[in-house]
C-alpha cells in the first residue's frame, strides 16, 4: 500500500513538473505569442527571444562588426548581452537561429527535471506546495518563454549542490564563466569542509584573470543591457518605481536604498549569525547547500542593481531549507515570511495587473523581504555545512 502511494506521489509530481514543457510543445505547434498571452507572460515571435542573439552574434562577428556594440543578426537588432564565451560555444556547434528552438527546448527540459529532483526528494508537504508555486509563477514562466540561459545555470548550480569538494568547484567555476554572478557560488564554497583549499584558490585565481580579460566586454554589457524597471528586482530597478524614493535624482535613490538594503540586510545577517549554531543543525547538507547557492545568488544579484524578474528561479533553490523552520517555535515566522515573500516576489507583473500601484508596492516589499530572509537563513546554511548535522533531510513539516 505504502509502495502504491508512493509511485502515485511521484507520478503526480512528474506531471506536475511536465506541464509546462507540453505547454512549450503545444505553443511552438501552434501560435507562440498568443499562447504565452493567455497565462498572463508578453511574448515575442521568433521562440526563445533571448537565445536568438547568440548565433546573432556569430553572424555579427563573421561580418567584422563588435556584437557588443551592434549585433544585427538578432531579429531585434539588441547589443549582445552575455560573456564571450557563448560565441564561441555557438560557433563551435554551428547553432544557427533555426538551431535555438532546440536549445530553447534542452534548457527548459533540464531546469524542469531539477525541479523534479527537488520535488522527488522531499518528505513533507509544505515543500511541494511551494515549489510548484514558484514552478507556475510568472517568473518561471517568462524565463521558460524567454528560454534564457539562466535555466541553464539552475541546472548546474542543482548539480553542484548535490556533490562536494572538486566536482562542485569545477561546476561553479564553470557557471560563473557563463555568466558572471555565480561567483558568489565560487566563494559559498570556501565553507565547505570537503573542499580543496589550493584548488579553491587555484579556481579563484582563473576566475580573476578571465574578468580581467572580459573587463572591456563586461564593461560593454553593462552598458548595453536592457534597462526596463519591470519586470525586474535590484536596487536600480527599486528606484525607478518605489513611492517617494523614485521622484528623487538616480543617483539620490540609488544611495538610499544600497543605505537601507545595507542596514537592514547586515541586521539581518548579523541576527541570523548568532542563532546560527542552533538554526544550522536542522537541515542537511544537500538542502543547506541548495540554499546557499539560491539565497546568495539572489542576495548578490539584488546588490547588483538591476535583473530581470526570470533571475527569481533561484529563489526555488531556497525553498526546501526554508520549510525545515516551517513550525521550529524559534524561527518559523521568520521562515514563513521569507517563503510567502518569495512567492509574491515571483509573481510581481500578475500583481500590478490586479491591483495597479498597490501590487506594485506589495511586489516590491516582498522583494525586500525575500532580501532580507536570505540574509538572516544564510548563516546558519553556512554553518551547517562546516559541521555535521545532527538530522537527516526529513523535513520538521512532514
Amino acid at each position: 500500500m505504502k509502495r502504491t502511494v508512493g509511485n502515485y506521489r511521484h507520478a503526480a509530481l512528474c506531471a506536475g513538473t511536465a506541464v509546462p514543457f507540453a505547454f512549450i510543445l503545444v505553443a511552438l505547434a501552434t501560435d507562440w505569442t498568443q499562447l504565452w498571452g493567455a497565462v498572463g507572460i508578453r511574448s515575442f515571435s521568433p521562440p526563445f527571444m533571448d537565445l536568438r542573439s547568440i548565433p546573432g552574434a556569430v553572424d555579427a562577428l563573421t561580418l567584422g562588426l563588435n556584437p557588443f556594440v551592434e549585433n544585427p543578426g538578432d531579429p531585434w537588432n539588441r547589443p549582445f548581452t552575455y560573456p564571450r564565451v557563448w560565441i564561441a560555444a555557438a560557433s563551435t556547434l554551428n547553432l544557427s537561429q533555426e538551431g535555438v528552438v532546440w536549445i530553447g527546448l534542452l534548457f527548459a527540459a533540464m531546469f524542469l527535471v531539477c525541479v523534479y529532483g527537488l520535488l522527488r526528494n522531499l518528505k513533507g508537504g509544505y515543500e511541494a506546495i511551494f515549489i510548484f508555486c514558484a514552478l507556475y509563477s510568472n517568473s518561471t514562466l517568462l524565463a521558460l518563454e524567454r528560454g534564457n540561459n539562466d535555466l541553464f545555470i539552475f541546472t548546474l548550480a542543482c548539480l553542484a549542490a548535490c556533490w562536494a569538494g572538486t566536482r562542485l568547484l569545477a561546476l561553479a567555476t564553470c557557471a560563473t564563466i557563463l555568466k558572471l554572478y555565480p561567483l558568489v557560488t565560487v566563494a559559498a564554497s570556501f565553507w565547505d569542509p570537503r573542499t580543496n583549499r589550493m584548488l579553491w584558490c587555484a579556481s579563484v585565481a582563473l576566475l580573476a584573470v578571465y574578468i580581467a580579460l572580459s573587463l572591456n566586454d563586461i564593461l560593454l554589457i553593462r552598458e548595453a543591457s536592457e534597462f526596463s524597471s519591470l519586470p525586474s528586482y535590484g536596487i536600480t530597478s527599486m528606484a525607478s518605481t518605489a513611492p517617494l524614493v523614485s521622484e528623487l535624482p538616480p543617483t539620490t535613490a540609488n544611495a538610499l536604498l544600497f543605505a537601507a538594503l545595507a542596514v537592514a540586510g547586515g541586521l539581518s545577517f548579523l541576527l541570523g549569525w548568532r542563532t546560527g549554531t542552533r538554526t544550522g543543525a536542522r537541515a542537511d547538507e544537500h538542502i543547506s547547500r541548495l540554499f546557499v547557492f539560491g539565497a546568495s545568488i539572489y542576495t548578490a544579484t539584488f546588490i547588483a542593481g538591476f535583473n530581470w524578474d526570470y533571475r527569481l528561479i533561484f529563489l526555488i533553490l531556497a525553498i526546501p531549507y526554508l520549510c525545515v523552520f516551517w513550525n521550529d517555535r524559534a524561527h518559523r515566522l521568520a521562515a514563513r515570511a521569507t517563503l510567502v515573500a518569495s512567492i509574491v516576489s515571483m509573481n510581481h507583473m500578475p500583481l500590478i495587473s490586479a491591483f495597479g500601484d498597490a501590487g506594485n508596492g506589495a511586489a516590491s516589499l516582498a522583494k525586500c523581504a525575500a532580501f532580507a530572509g536570505c540574509l538572516y537563513f544564510l548563516p546558519s546554511a553556512i554553518h551547517a555545512l562546516r559541521g555535521p548535522s545532527t538530522t537527516h533531510s526529513e523535513s520538521v513539516t512532514s
